[in-house]
């Protein structure tokens, strides 16, 4: 059964949790002995009992062998065999003397005789490796933890921290390894073949080290500021580690994040803190600083195999990806875990406010008594537009046009998160370093719908969608309140939008859209002409559409998936779709006015209308 092997691999991984220092000094003792003795021409003898004398074997078959490259042989002798040797000592002189006379009719003085035994009190081990000290041969005893005759001689002692025989053997059949790693590149070095540190936390003068010995493993790379890490970060990095053989991490350190702007409190936790967090996971192989803005001079020298992101990324957007697919490796988006992002839980710490996804058993928002929702708002926000080029990133009292609808979606507090859903990576960075989440969608979605629903998709504890449109900094927060709570009130609406009464200066404007409603407030009609024909007006004020959507979530999903229809073509109105359908819009009287940016007048309004405000 598998739990035999989980319960034995945890048992090892607890061992090699435990304080290994005294280990580690008793290593590099024995290693340097070692090297020493067969660098002058010595050798090395071998010899133990049951797994031990396994143990014994295996040393000395990777001395003579090989063991990591091609190199010369390496002398050393396993007391084990032959059989007829062993049992003609033991006839003679006692079991105890099996090993002890080998020694003294094989070794010399320089050579290291090495002493395997788990107990530490093996006669024919501890009489061997006396004989040896006498003879002048180096001595190493390869035992447990317990205190024991082998610990107490004045042998270099590698004493495994464990009373289990078994993790014993286990760490034993490790020190072998390392033994032989560490001979040869001290015997043979090959600048191709470092080795790998040995500590996760890589300093910025042992990068270049760590560069050259990834060269022959299957590496993976990822990065981020990790302020705060959480389950989404979890899943990214577990994800991210079954694609290789090792998982390096790289972090943005304290002065790179703040550069960022992702507002003043990051980052939250300090460099060493992130860093020493992220070393704690068992996926995680290595963590790396870089105070560079963006990681592409780190993936430079490190050259993955495979470089990941998180699925608010495309391949496109990916810093280093040309780099990594150029030398062979290649890139793998991750997709989110819905409801994790670090500024949501910053800003919870900020406001007291819970924005946590919950179960749908408990709902999150709460619109004023009347009952309440998981309310998601999705900024769509393309870069290209018509009339006013890259307006989304048009500068208003120094910030982007998008950060402040963002900000101003958020100040309604009916929204348990708002995510600007974007076509660019610039519009993204933006948004991520005011504070805000973004996630970067397919350029090739045809509409702001399609691009919500993209990410609508993968928040699937949502109760209502509201789309809000990018180009309004100044969206009117009563007005958002009112559209959700219509969905509140009347379980029966699927999708609801704002009005205002109608300028007589609209009246003319085709960018300002005209609705016409019925007895219960649904729409009938929407277009960019006025309607109804002013023929007897007899004191009627016809009503401006103001751009902001509401969905439940699955009317939302299924609506993009209609075909499209003629009068939506005719109008440019993708709400016509939803009427051509049979899919009621309820349209909500707005509190204020809505003041878009379409046109640099638009732009200029917006922007007085802000230094008024501050």
């Amino acid at each position: 059964m598998k739990r035999f092997l989980r319960e034995d691999l945890a048992a090892l991984s607890r061992v090699c949790g435990n304080d290994m220092s005294i280990l580690e000094t008793a290593f590099e003792q024995a290693l340097e002995s070692i090297c020493t003795a067969l660098a002058t021409g010595r050798k090395v003898i071998a010899f133990g009992n049951g797994g031990s004398a396994s143990d014994a074997e295996h040393l000395v078959g990777e001395l003579v062998g090989r063991f990591g490259y091609d190199r010369a042989p390496l002398p050393g002798i396993s007391l084990s065999v032959p059989s007829a040797t062993f049992t003609a000592i033991a006839n003679d002189y006692g079991y105890e003397k099996v090993f002890e006379r080998q020694i003294l009719g094989l070794g010399k003085p320089g050579d290291v005789a090495i002493g395997i035994t788990t107990s530490g009190n093996s006669p024919n081990v501890i009489s061997a490796l006396e004989a040896a000290e006498k003879a002048g041969l180096i001595t190493i005893a390869m035992t447990g933890s317990a205190e024991s005759a082998c610990s107490r001689g004045g042998h270099i002692c590698l004493r495994v921290p464990s009373l289990v025989t078994a993790r014993v053997q286990e760490i034993h059949a490790i020190i072998i390894h390392s033994l032989c790693r560490g001979i040869e590149a001290r015997l043979f070095p090959r600048p191709d073949r470092q080795g790998l540190p040995a500590r996760k936390l890589v300093k910025a003068d042992e990068i270049d080290r760590l560069a050259t010995a990834l060269k022959i493993h299957e590496t993976v790379f990822t990065n981020g500021c990790f302020d705060i890490l959480h389950p989404g970060h979890v899943a990214l990095l577990q994800k991210a580690r079954s694609f290789g053989e090792l998982l390096i991490v790289g972090v943005n350190t304290d002065g790179s994040v703040k550069r960022l702007g992702k507002g003043a409190n990051r980052p939250f936790h300090s460099l060493d803190n992130r860093m020493t967090t992220l070393a704690a996971m068992a996926c995680v192989d290595y963590v790396l600083a870089f105070d560079e803005d963006t990681p592409l001079e780190l993936i430079k020298r490190l050259t993955p195999k495979v470089l990941v992101k998180g699925g608010d990324y495309t391949r496109s957007t990916v810093v280093g990806a040309d780099h990594v697919e150029k030398n062979g490796g290649r890139v793998e988006i991750i997709p989110l875990v819905a409801g994790h992002s670090t500024t949501r839980i910053l800003e919870t710490e900020r406001d007291g406010v819970d924005t946590k996804p919950l179960p749908e058993t408990r709902k999150s928002v709460n619109t004023e008594g009347a009952s309440s929702l998981r309310v998601i708002g999705i900024v769509p926000a393309r870069l290209a537009s018509t009339r006013l080029p890259e307006k989304m990133l048009a500068d208003i009292a120094g910030r982007p046009l998008i950060v402040w609808t963002a900000e101003s979606a958020m100040k309604s507090g009916i929204f348990n998160r708002v995510v600007v859903a974007t076509d660019h990576d610039r519009i993204a960075v933006a948004v991520r370093n005011a504070g805000y989440d973004a996630v970067i969608t397919d350029p090739e979605l045809p509409s702001g719908s399609a691009r919500a629903a993209a990410v609508a998709s993968g928040i699937e504890d949502a109760d209502v969608i509201v789309n809000i449109q990018g180009d309004e900094p100044l969206i009117d927060g009563e007005g958002l309140r009112r559209i959700v709570r219509a969905f509140a009130d009347d379980p029966t609406v699927e999708m609801a939008t704002l009005s205002f009464p109608l300028s007589a200066s609209d009246e003319a404007n085709p960018n300002a859209v005209k609705v016409v409603v019925d007895a219960r407030g649904d729409a009938i009609y929407f277009s960019r002409s006025l309607i109804p024909f002013p023929r007897f007006r007899k004191g009627f004020t016809p009503l401006k559409h103001i751009g902001v959507y509401a969905y439940k979530r699955d009317t939302l999903l299924r609506l993009i998936e209609l075909p499209a229809c003629d009068i939506e073509a005719i109008e440019s109105l993708e709400q016509l779709r939803a009427l051509y359908n049979g899919i009621k819009i309820r349209v909500i009287p707005a509190a204020m006015e809505s003041l878009s940016v379409d046109t640099i007048e638009d732009l200029a309004r917006v922007r007085e209308v802000i230094e008024r405000m501050k």
